[in-house]
């Protein structure tokens, strides 16, 4: 989640301990802007850890049995590895090892703080470091500091595990987004061997959020951290060495991360656009010809051949929407008002409207809204999706275009004499024409905005035919009067690099290629057959010629027409819908079905075991438990459960046996295989599905992947064995062996396992390798922990999931595998219903020049 930020000059730095919130990622290309006024997200999570004074005892939280045999000196580390990991999880109580020579004492400040434009410097943080520490017996420590782990030794500090922070550039949504992300923890109290009782109390605070409007920068400064060369390392490898600067002899570290640049001008001209997609008009005319309107990175610029690269955007009206028979939208229509269309008329996705001329025949499954067969053809040419409410037109911007062009003149502007650029050691250039305040055909030819941004102030219109924008930069006008628009392009297709403002009584006209932004709500605009737009198009009353293409640059987009209620949609597509490849490994390790004679008594006791069991159908007697609910028999081939206070017998009374043949490990009745059937029952035509299963080494279940007509084959082929040691990575690898590389499918893979690797690659490494060729192959691992946690190697299942984006989930008991299984299986199918899904439009680049900074705060307390 990227947070709109509203940034404040004024906040005490002093006070509260705070801290800030995610994981690490990867650094946005230098110089990246974000349209007219870039927006950078800054989410900053706080969290507090106070560790009390006093010890208690709690049973059952033992660290697992590998701890309890290491080393003093390995269990330092792997300690405070734990407490790292129980933290995160919030558990409710934290185990310090004996003998680990802990304690928790402030080491360093940490220090948070935005720059804007304008000079203006927020602290968002300003605290000390509270940090728990293991003293080893060679004299080094071993510290948990702000959410890191670090070594130091007589030589220096080295990072063992970065804090949670976060400087990357991401697409969420479909839209690129910018963003720094902080969890820090502050440890307090007095540390001491034994178990901790742990709570949690969550606060959240506001700074920043009033006087500074765009910040352009963020800084990080660890100061007096005995750690520091560990930090230093730590920040060279999250923002690069050329953002970094170390002074050991002050144990101070400090990194700069660039978050946009401002525009002070504009700033100034208070004007804000709102871009909602491709093509925006007031009204428009029945749609009788092909209107294309998708989506491109303008960040990355036009890859016509991409298919990453492109897909359907909005075409929106304030208006009502009629297409004719021969009306086609490449794109997703919004309409606030009637979406009518007769046969033969034809849109890619859905289109969006608050009212339609037909009933509607049902509702969406995951959203609930209506939906309309708009041609009443069968199937629909055109689906219809009903808006829950309606969206905001958008406004005039004619007063601040006059502000603009008033405010030009005032600075003595210079006159437009081509090419237009920005002066040597200046960042910005106001240019006017010359004479009587038109700028005239021919009259430019070049805009060089390499040296910053370029303001034209056009009071009598303006004419651009052959201009080419070039250069990093940014240039606007501002144009009282009519507008033509005519083979005008911009290197790289970066259409935030020209924006022209027009007035609502304009009359607008576009020809051949134009890369830009063209802003003029309520004016009359011509788009010319074949016109080719690189960018956006506000306009008012809009006739739009046939065969007209905008590519919408969503870097520029701020806010989305379809309320969040109607996004998301699923409507049967066929041929749209992407199909799925899945492997299932799983594990068949002796743990899984181990039968041994367990003594359940001739007369009623109280057996050694608790929980599922299952009696082998050899056996030939049952087993009858008695407890609250009565007398149960499991007979053999069967399954029961024992709670705490049940009690067994031999199910044959009046024989001389109190020992019968059963299995009470994890999964003893195969519901692995059962959730396996369950899971594939759920999938579509065109999916296919194969299994294999591990122990140290990988059998086949099934031979192939089955295509789904031949899943009765699949689930034939399904068996549930169980013996030998465990090694997850030969599942993996048995596994990626089964997809075809050159299938244009979803590959998703369940690994289920209830340990840890014995006997081979028992520190994960190999396993993580076989991951990381998962996700070269865009293989997608769910995984899965079966039983008790002390038992699993937890870290390296969730490893796995994060390597190939997956997710990791642990059940305790078998018989929740059906149910796990099955909402991993409508995770799958949800993910690849993409023929009509919009979610793409959800993330915006909001240009306001408000952020909101969210601090959030938990507090986790160690009672005495």
């Amino acid at each position: 989640m990227i947070d709109t930020l509203n940034t404040d000059s004024s906040m005490n730095s002093g006070g509260e301990r705070l801290g800030a919130g995610d994981e690490g990622g990867n650094q946005p290309a230098s110089g990246q802007e974000r349209g007219v006024s870039p927006t950078v997200g800054i989410i900053l999570l706080f969290g507090m850890v106070l560790i009390g004074a006093s010890v208690v005892a709690l049973a059952g939280m033992a660290l697992v049995d590998d701890l309890q045999t290491s080393t003093s000196d390995e269990q330092g580390e792997q300690v405070l590895r734990q407490v790292d990991h129980d933290i995160a999880s919030e558990k409710g109580a934290i185990e310090l090892l004996n003998d680990g020579g802990y304690n928790i004492t402030d080491e360093g400040r940490i220090n948070v703080s935005v720059t804007t434009w304008s000079g203006t410097r927020c602290t968002l943080l300003n605290e000390s470091m509270g940090t728990l520490r293991s003293q080893r017996s060679d004299g080094s420590t071993i510290a948990h500091q702000a959410g890191g782990l670090f070594q130091k030794t007589d030589s220096g500090s080295r990072v063992l595990s970065g804090p949670d922070i976060r400087y990357y550039t991401t697409e969420a949504g479909g839209e690129e987004v910018n963003g720094v992300q902080l969890s820090l923890t502050d440890l307090q109290g007095t540390a001491g061997s034994g178990t901790h009782r742990a709570s949690y109390e969550r606060a959240s605070s506001d700074a920043c959020t009033d006087e500074v409007n765009e910040a352009t920068e963020i800084e990080l400064t660890v100061d007096g951290s005995p750690y520091h060369q560990g930090w230093a390392q730590f920040f060279n490898s999250t923002f690069g060495d050329t953002h970094v600067t170390y002074d050991g002899s002050q144990q101070k570290v400090t990194a700069t991360a660039s978050l946009g640049a401002a525009q002070p001008f504009e700033s100034f001209i208070d004007l804000d656009p709102t871009i909602y997609g491709g093509l925006y008009a007031e009204e428009t005319g029945p749609i009788g010809d092909r209107l294309t309107v998708d989506r491109y990175d303008g960040s990355v610029g036009w890859d016509g051949t991409d298919p990453d690269n492109i897909t359907e955007d909005l075409f929106i009206t304030n208006e009502s929407l009629a297409l004719e028979g021969t009306g086609t939208v490449d794109g997703v229509p919004v309409a606030n008002g009637q979406l009518t269309g007769v046969p033969g008329a034809d849109v890619t996705t859905v289109g969006y409207a608050t009212a339609f001329d037909v009933s509607s025949f049902g509702d969406d499954t995951q959203t609930g809204t209506p939906l309309y067969n708009v041609t009443g053809t069968y199937p629909a040419d055109v689906y219809g999706a009903k808006l829950d409410t309606t969206f905001a037109p958008i406004p005039s911007i004619d007063a601040n275009i006059s502000r603009a062009i008033t405010t030009i003149d005032q600075q003595n502007p210079t006159r437009i004499d081509d090419p237009l650029s920005v002066p040597s050691g200046e960042s910005t250039a106001l240019y006017r024409p010359n004479g009587n305040g038109r700028i005239g055909a021919g009259q430019i030819d070049t805009i060089d905005t390499s040296g910053g941004t370029i303001h034209i102030g056009a009071s009598n219109g303006a004419n651009f035919d052959g201009v080419t924008v070039t250069g990093d930069g940014q240039a606007h006008v501002y144009v009282d009067g009519p507008i033509t628009l005519t083979d005008v392009t911009i290197d790289d297709e970066r259409a935030r690099s020209l924006w022209v403002y027009g007035t609502e009584d304009a009359t607008i006209k576009i020809e051949g290629k134009f890369h830009g932004v063209l802003y003029a709500p309520g004016s009359e605009v011509t788009i010319e057959e074949d016109a080719e737009i690189y960018g956006a198009v506000v306009g008012g009353e809009t006739d739009i010629g046939g065969d007209a293409t905008v590519h919408f640059d969503r870097t520029l987009r701020t806010d989305v027409p379809i309320p969040q209620a109607n996004r998301g949609l699923e409507i049967p597509h066929p041929g749209e819908r992407k199909p799925v490849d899945v492997m299932f490994a799983l594990d068949r390790s002796g743990s899984m079905e181990l039968y041994q004679y367990e003594y359940v008594g001739r007369n009623w006791i109280e057996p050694s075991f608790t929980g599922r069991f299952r009696v082998h159908p050899s056996e030939r007697f049952s087993v009858d438990v008695r407890g609250s609910g009565g007398v149960r028999t499991v007979e053999p081939g069967e399954s029961g459960v024992i709670e705490p206070g049940d009690e067994t017998r031999v199910g044959c009374h009046s024989c001389d046996r109190q020992f019968v043949y059963i299995s009470t490990q994890n999964d003893p009745s195969g519901q692995r295989i059962d959730a396996t059937r369950a899971f594939v029952g759920q999938m579509k035509p065109g999916d296919k599905a194969g299994a294999v299963e591990f122990n140290r080494y990988a059998s086949p279940l099934t031979d192939r992947l089955y295509t789904h007509s031949n899943f009765d084959d699949f689930n034939e082929s399904l068996e549930a064995n169980a013996n030998g040691g465990t090694y997850i990575g030969a599942g993996i690898d048995e596994a990626l062996e089964y997809y075809d590389p050159t299938d244009d499918s979803e590959k998703i893979m369940i690994v289920l396992t209830d340990g840890r690797n014995d006997g081979r690659d028992e520190d994960g490494s190999e396993t993580r390798e076989l991951a990381g060729d998962a996700a070269t192959d865009n293989v997608t691992i769910y995984t899965v922990g079966l039983g008790d946690e002390r038992d699993i190697d937890e870290e390296l299942l969730m490893d796995i999931a994060d390597i190939t984006g997956g997710n990791y989930t642990h059940v305790s008991n078998a018989s929740e595998l059906n149910e796990l299984f099955r909402n991993i299986g409508e995770d799958v199918q949800e993910r690849n219903m993409t023929a009509l899904s919009v979610n793409s439009f959800e993330s915006t680049a909001d240009w306001s020049n408000e952020f909101a900074i969210e601090v959030r705060t938990t507090t986790v307390t160690i009672d005495d």
